[in-house]
């Protein structure tokens, strides 16, 4: 699979599943006989965080990606209440989909949260997990002012309706490394997708999942603590918002955990550095295929 350009390259390979009275987009590429790897992506963008690992891992993997209800090229609607639970049934109705009796998973920031859920649940049989940058530990979760202000009752509402592509721009921007910002041409990717379907009307709805974290981060964090699925923590050392200090503690809860700091990169490894972030899943997922052919195949 050549390098994919753009969000219009992303849209063809993809297509839609029916979830309730909603069209879920995701991308099913890769070898359909090899082991499977789920990406779960964050906020506020979408699956096409993942862009530029795909065409390498698709090589190795059946890699299968979704838009969460309210992002990328899925549905959004205006008047839902969204919620981490609901993007965890979105998960399991396209696991079923895919016929996909075990995998992966890859998450990154939002999609952490919804990884936790489905190892809660116990219903997805997960091989191996990988974590990316994410505020799953709150006390060291830093939002930049654009959070913030999404979060606050009315205000969230008139702030959605007002951002504009320079804001996203300056504060998207924010959390790279400062020599790892993404270029005029990728942010304006990125811009289009949020804001498809009108998206951005819906950031002070999508970003209630803080909410939900709160409530239940003990119940997430105790289910990665008792759970067998091997796991192993990715995370940009230059990360503002979801700081390197929720990489080292999560080690707190999974000691045997395998924890790689990426001192060049900062919340979006996957954008910043996918040649290292390639690297570093292969050499995860592989070792669990080698050690179980029986059950897995490399193509």
């Amino acid at each position: 699979m050549r390098a994919i350009q753009n969000g219009r390259e992303w849209h063809q390979l993809g297509r839609h599943f029916n979830f309730d009275v909603h069209k879920i987009f995701y991308v099913d590429a890769g070898h359909h006989d090899a082991p499977v790897i789920l990406f779960l992506h964050g906020f506020p963008t979408s699956s096409y965080d993942f862009c530029r690992l795909v065409p390498q891992l698709a090589q190795n993997f059946r890699v299968i990606l979704p838009d969460f209800l309210g992002f990328g090229f899925s549905d959004k609607p205006s008047r839902h209440r969204y919620s981490i639970f609901e993007h965890a049934d979105v998960v399991e109705a396209l696991a079923k989909i895919c016929e996909c009796e075990i995998f992966f998973l890859l998450t990154h920031d939002m999609g952490n949260s919804v990884g936790l859920e489905l190892l809660r649940r116990k219903r997805l049989r997960v091989s191996r997990y990988l974590m990316l940058n994410g505020g799953v530990l709150l006390k060291y979760y830093q939002p930049v002012l654009s959070q913030r202000l999404l979060q606050v009752p009315i205000i969230g509402e008139i702030f959605s309706r007002l951002i504009s592509y320079k804001l996203f721009a300056r504060q998207f921007s924010s959390v790279f490394a400062p020599n790892k910002v993404p270029s005029p041409a990728e942010l304006n990717a990125l811009w289009q997708l949020m804001n498809y379907n009108n998206g951005k009307r819906n950031y002070a709805k999508l970003i209630r999942y803080i909410k939900e974290r709160k409530i239940y981060e003990n119940e997430w964090l105790e289910a990665l603590r008792t759970s067998h699925v091997a796991f192993k923590i990715v995370w940009g050392q230059q990360d503002p918002v979801a700081t390197p200090m929720i990489g080292r503690a999560l080690l707190e809860y999974r000691p045997d955990a395998e924890l790689i700091e990426l001192a060049e990169a900062g919340h979006y490894p996957q954008l910043e550095v996918p040649e290292i972030l390639v690297h570093e899943t292969k050499k995860f997922f592989i070792k669990q295929t080698s050690a179980h052919k029986s059950t897995f195949s490399i193509a």
